[in-house]
């Protein structure tokens, strides 16, 4: 087919001021609303949160005890995973997060240990701690658990996260 005719379904290109080829505008915005990585993404966190042994629903709301509105809950207890539709699939890839740094926890894994131990030379620590101190009350151990759930979901996400410092998470993996 044609590489420049988007009927065809071929590579797009426009040609810059020398004549070279480049992609075109039109062809890399296409990219914007791409959304089958994410769905596949979707797939396999919800997966994960299932064979963890978690149930997971998708609802219209979801209003903590605060009254306060949030796109998602784990409960621990009922181990239900519970996420409003619509919310960025990095929401649900940190409640996945949160469930494996709980099930480390409960394994006794050193891995937990050092993710417990390092966090807080995060600044996403320093963060969670302002976003979540009063509601946690001060509970050292939940703004912990709630960073590494953020870090860990930005690994997941991306491969890598933006909020290492000295490659510690890379270190998390052995």
């Amino acid at each position: 087919g044609d590489w420049t005719d988007s009927e065809t379904g071929g590579f797009i290109f426009d040609t810059d001021t020398n004549g070279e080829p480049l992609f075109s505008k039109q062809f890399i915005n296409s990219f914007e609303n791409f959304e089958l990585p994410k769905a596949a993404l979707k797939e396999n966190l919800v997966k994960f949160i299932n064979g963890m042994g978690f149930q997971y629903n998708e609802v219209e709301s979801i209003l903590t005890g605060g009254l306060k509105s949030v796109s998602a809950v784990t409960d621990f207890l009922v181990q239900t995973v519970n996420v409003v539709h619509g919310a960025d699939v990095k929401t649900l890839a940190e409640e996945a997060a949160h469930v494996y740094v709980e099930w480390l926890d409960q394994s006794g894994s050193h891995l937990y240990k050092s993710l417990y131990n390092d966090i807080t030379k995060f600044k996403a620590y320093r963060e969670v701690v302002e976003q979540y101190g009063e509601e946690y009350q001060g509970s050292e151990e939940m703004l912990r658990k709630e960073t590494m759930g953020k870090v860990l979901a930005d690994v997941i996400i991306k491969g890598k996260s933006e909020l290492d410092i000295d490659n510690r998470v890379k270190g998390w993996w052995g």
